[in-house]
């Protein structure tokens, strides 16, 4: 499964994230939090590999359709450790893995909503959302500009529901 997701054709690797979610969807229904950890332990050590960028864009692939799947089934017991990973890789030199990474974040945004404005990084993926704005790379700041306006989506949307 770790090598699925590093697929060059975005068809195969979507196939891939699919079947993920799908695994990791009936892990959490079976409350099985070992096999969740497991997963989620393979894919961050790919994202944290400071050797080879395609293996950390997989990292982040697999990490977002995790946090996908666990939110699907309401569990927000790993919420923390994915999204921790996925904020250090914002940072990252490669400018590809940094739209990986906004793209990750984007998704759990999406997907969080509250819980990643109340969470301890969201200072941090503001801030890292602002930096990247105003990168170099084209790809880079339109994805961080999705980011940002996910987060603004997001705080107007939870300021209106209450």
């Amino acid at each position: 499964m770790f090598q699925s997701v590093t697929f060059r054709s975005l068809e195969k690797r979507s196939a891939a994230t699919r079947q993920l979610q799908q695994e990791v969807e009936d892990f959490a229904l079976k409350q099985d939090n070992v096999r969740i950890q497991n997963k989620i332990y393979g894919f961050e050590k790919l994202a944290l590999d400071e050797s080879q960028p395609v293996y950390r864009r997989s990292g982040l692939y697999g990490l977002s359709a995790i946090s996908v799947a666990l939110l699907k089934t309401k569990n927000e017991s790993f919420f923390e450790q994915i999204v921790q990973t996925v904020v250090i890789r914002l940072e990252d030199r490669d400018p590809k893995v940094q739209v990986a990474a906004c793209e990750a974040i984007f998704n759990v945004i999406k997907n969080y909503r509250e819980v990643v404005l109340k969470s301890k990084f969201f200072e941090k993926i503001f801030d890292t959302t602002i930096s990247l704005i105003g990168s170099s790379f084209v790809e880079v700041r339109e994805f961080a500009k999705k980011v940002d306006d996910k987060i603004k989506d997001t705080v107007f949307a939870c300021l209106t529901m209450k």
